[in-house]
């Protein structure tokens, strides 16, 4: 959504529940979930400082939420690819991040293995897409299954956010295979409302 005219037109052409994503929000931040059907001055002006920027914003139709996962991998500077393992999303009704789980894929996934690997093949594509870019190091992609609002069936969405950079997931999944490898761990930021000095 490039301007105040794109918005008013997909806010009335999409009907549901829907939401704006910023181009460089993270973890669930700098996303507005809409209900309404017209544009109040608190969606334009969040809308508007971003096309100030010179940058669009995002338009989805807002998922029933099942299953937020991720997969941590690395790119070699030889294009080689290596997945280094999946971790489990908790997020809340917003879809904001509040921790995760990192663990023996089997329990992680249960049922929902099946997934998890089809994520895997498209992720690699992409990957090798940007390998051949030149690009390498650690990268995170999350992927979520949500419920279609038509079927109700379960279905996947691989490709939600990619993350040129080593992550939360990562560090799970490193202290999980380092201090409890056959069990889930759970990592997780808390508040705090101390001052650290």
């Amino acid at each position: 959504i490039y301007n105040e005219q794109e918005l008013r037109h997909w806010l009335k052409n999409i009907h549901g529940s829907k939401v704006l994503k910023t181009c460089f929000g993270l973890s669930g931040q700098g996303n507005r979930h809409l209900e309404e059907s017209s544009p109040s001055s608190e969606i334009l002006s969040f809308c508007q400082k971003e096309w100030q920027q010179g940058r669009p914003l995002i338009a989805e139709p807002w998922l029933d939420r099942l299953f937020d996962f991720s997969t941590q991998w690395f790119i070699h500077p030889n294009q080689h690819i290596e997945c280094i393992g999946a971790t489990r999303f908790e997020t809340d009704s917003q879809g904001s991040y509040q921790g995760t789980l990192a663990g023996p894929e089997d329990i992680l996934f249960s049922s929902f293995e099946h997934f998890l690997n089809e994520h895997k093949q498209i992720a690699q594509k992409a990957l090798q897409d940007i390998a051949l870019m030149g690009f390498f190091g650690y990268i995170g992609v999350d992927a979520l299954l949500y419920r279609h609002p038509h079927t109700h069936l379960k279905s996947l969405y691989p490709l939600v956010e990619i993350n040129g950079r080593q992550t939360m997931s990562l560090v799970a999944l490193r202290l999980q295979k380092r201090l409890c490898p056959h069990q889930v761990l759970r990592l997780a930021f808390q508040q705090s409302h101390a001052s650290p000095f």
